[in-house]
């Protein structure tokens, strides 16, 4: 296998890992039987036995694709991981994929087609679908401050909230300027996202998507979708071996993007900000200790 998207530019599939198990073997062949040239996978030290499931499977099934494997010997976060494997990368593409993210075939020379299709797109997203085959929002709308204070703080009691349907209704039109991108798989060309800085490495996890694709926007480029590529996303491989961890990573993130984002007299605000995350992160704590509660033996 060529691992070439028919006559194309080469893609450089980066994914960050960890402790995503199986996940990661099933993520990676996927990216090599739908044409990826490369497939970089930076792990952010991981305990378990991923990364060798991941490299027997290659070995076996892809022996003539490039594996590369970055270890950074501490858990550096997405963002930063994502940065340190787009350097390595040697495509023309690069497509950023969570570890429990499988493609469906056909899905990465769509994504390419696209792109080569419309050069106002500085990134375009795939459908992406959960386990059971609903709906994940890969696009999602830039949320005003209040839409974004009530989906936070409703978001984990009342997923179905009217402020939450709003934020994840953006438009599913080719190209549109009021919108994001999800970081769970999306494409862009490599060159830009060096260009522009690649992730804002401060964000540990969450919210760099957002604020990637806002900056693209600064630049002139709109956020591309592109329903024919399906990607699979089997959520919380990671997450639900650190919830806690997580959930203060989310609520650090929403106060960090309001800090860099709100500007003049919105300002004022950011103590509601910092007040509703932390809200949120009492909120899911609680909903943790409550559910592990319920699973424990009596």
């Amino acid at each position: 296998m060529s691992g070439q998207v028919g006559p194309g530019p080469a893609i450089t599939a980066v994914v960050v890992n960890y402790n995503a198990g199986d996940l990661l073997r099933s993520c990676v062949s996927s990216l090599f039987a739908d044409g990826a040239s490369e497939v970089v996978v930076v792990d952010n030290a991981s305990e378990d036995d991923s990364l060798a499931a991941a490299k027997a499977e290659v070995l076996e099934r892809y022996p003539t694709c490039h594996l590369e494997v970055i270890q950074t010997g501490a858990n550096l976060g997405f963002g930063r991981a994502v940065n340190i494997g787009a350097q390595a990368a040697g495509g023309e593409l690069l497509a950023i994929c969570n570890p429990d993210c499988s493609v469906t075939p056909g899905a990465l020379g769509a994504l390419a087609a696209f792109l080569a299709a419309n050069p106002a797109a500085g990134v375009v997203a795939p459908t992406i679908l959960d386990s059971q085959g609903g709906r994940y929002p890969s696009i999602r709308r830039f949320p005003s401050l209040w839409i974004s204070a009530l989906h936070a703080s409703l978001g984990l009691v009342w997923p179905s909230n009217p402020a939450s349907r709003y934020y994840r209704s953006a438009s599913e039109a080719p190209l549109g300027g009021d919108r994001w991108a999800s970081g769970a798989f999306l494409m862009l060309p490599r060159r830009l996202f060096l260009d522009i800085g690649g992730f804002d490495d401060r964000y540990f996890m969450f919210l760099e998507d957002v604020e990637l694709c806002r900056r693209l926007i600064r630049k002139g480029y709109q956020i591309g979708y592109e329903p024919e590529a399906v990607v699979v996303h089997h959520q919380g491989r990671s997450s639900v071996l650190r919830p806690y961890f997580v959930l203060a990573q989310h609520s650090v993130s929403l106060w960090r993007y309001a800090d860099q984002t709100l500007e003049g007299p919105a300002r004022l605000a950011l103590p509601l900000v910092a007040a509703g995350a932390v809200m949120r992160l009492a909120i899911g704590s609680l909903r943790v200790a409550a559910k592990a509660m319920k699973g424990s033996p009596r």
